[in-house]
């Protein structure tokens, strides 16, 4: 079986934290990710969402900048993907939101973490 295949399928089986990665991941190039969207999408009210997600010591803030900080880690390694474009990757309006992401991730901008 195609492993990456089934990392990325979403399934009862997998955990809701999991689920919502999957969902935030999908939604990063349209902008901001929409916790009402995805609440709704994973067939939960945002509330719902929200109540289980801290019952596994989670937000969905968190999630949005968990899967943020590891995709940015993997588009910083790919040299011919220009920095503007990672930002909008990533769902952030202004290459400024993204720098400032970097500094609090990685303590050095997304320039400085490439030289």
């Amino acid at each position: 079986l195609d492993t990456l295949h089934l990392l990325n399928r979403t399934s009862p089986s997998q955990c809701l934290a999991d689920q919502v990665r999957s969902h935030i991941q999908l939604e990063l190039s349209e902008g901001e990710p929409n916790l009402e969207k995805i609440a709704h999408d994973i067939g939960l009210t945002s509330c719902t969402l929200t109540r289980r997600l801290k019952n596994e010591g989670l937000t969905f803030t968190h999630l949005v900048d968990q899967v943020r900080c590891e995709l940015a880690e993997h588009y910083i390694k790919q040299k011919n993907i220009p920095i503007s474009e990672m930002a909008f990757l990533l769902g952030y309006s202004e290459v400024s939101a993204l720098s400032r992401a970097f500094k609090r991730w990685f303590g050095v901008t997304p320039r400085q973490l490439r030289h």
